[in-house]
């Protein structure tokens, strides 16, 4: 399958999932009621990524913690964690790739340069890290990571609506850390806000025309994910 079309599926499994939280409240018999939706967005890591890699010879880790000698803020130096949402490894265990993900841009607050500064440098400045063959446990044995000075680094936008003014910083940003920006909806977003006569019928719209951006968008997927496939 062609990665525009895994991406196409990961998305219309996303809406499902949205529909799915929003089926509930219609249909919700208790007394007890739901106001915020559960925040889909660490799920969607995992569906992008069994989407796309779970026929690959990659070993994927999604939200894993991954340990590195660094400084903390007193000046001390010792171990730290950084969660990638996605970080992708050959059969060596040698990083190839990294991928950061966010469904759309309201996440963007003034420390996001910095943040994403210290976490550039957390690999720039450690040819080797390591996570645990099983999370949560103990005795779990270590497997270390060598990272290359070059790997691929991109950052995936679900949408931009509802923070369109933020696009550009956001684009400027992640490029001079040397990622490669990927906004992949330009009209739509996978959580709609739908009337509640005709939702089936927007939902039914949605999947539709989310499938016609996504292929126009081929291209330009195509190109972001060069090297990795």
């Amino acid at each position: 399958m062609m990665i525009h079309k895994k991406i196409e599926c990961a998305i219309l499994e996303l809406i499902k999932e949205y529909q799915d939280q929003k089926l509930h409240k219609l249909k919700n018999k208790s007394n007890i009621f739901l106001g915020r939706n559960i925040s889909l967005g660490s799920k969607f890591q995992n569906i992008l990524a069994q989407n796309l890699f779970n026929d690959s010879s990659y070993k994927v880790l999604v939200d894993y913690p991954i340990c590195y000698k660094g400084k903390y803020n007193s000046g001390k130096k010792g171990k730290k964690n950084l969660y990638p949402d996605i970080l992708i490894l050959d059969k060596e265990n040698m990083l190839k790739a990294l991928i950061e993900l966010k469904i759309d841009l309201g996440f963007l607050s003034k420390d996001f340069e910095n943040n994403i500064r210290k976490t550039i440098n957390a690999y720039r400045k450690n040819r080797e890290m390591s996570y645990k063959k099983f999370v949560g446990f103990a005795d779990s044995s270590d497997i270390h990571i060598e990272v290359p000075k070059r790997f691929i680094k991109i950052f995936i936008i679900v949408t931009k609506i509802n923070h369109t003014d933020r696009v550009e910083p956001f684009k400027k940003t992640v490029k001079h850390f040397g990622f490669r920006p990927l906004i992949l909806l330009e009209k739509y977003h996978p959580n709609p806000l739908t009337s509640v006569k005709n939702f089936r019928g927007d939902i039914s719209r949605l999947r539709k025309d989310v499938e016609k951006e996504i292929y126009d968008k081929k291209n330009e997927i195509n190109r972001t994910f060069r090297g990795l496939f």
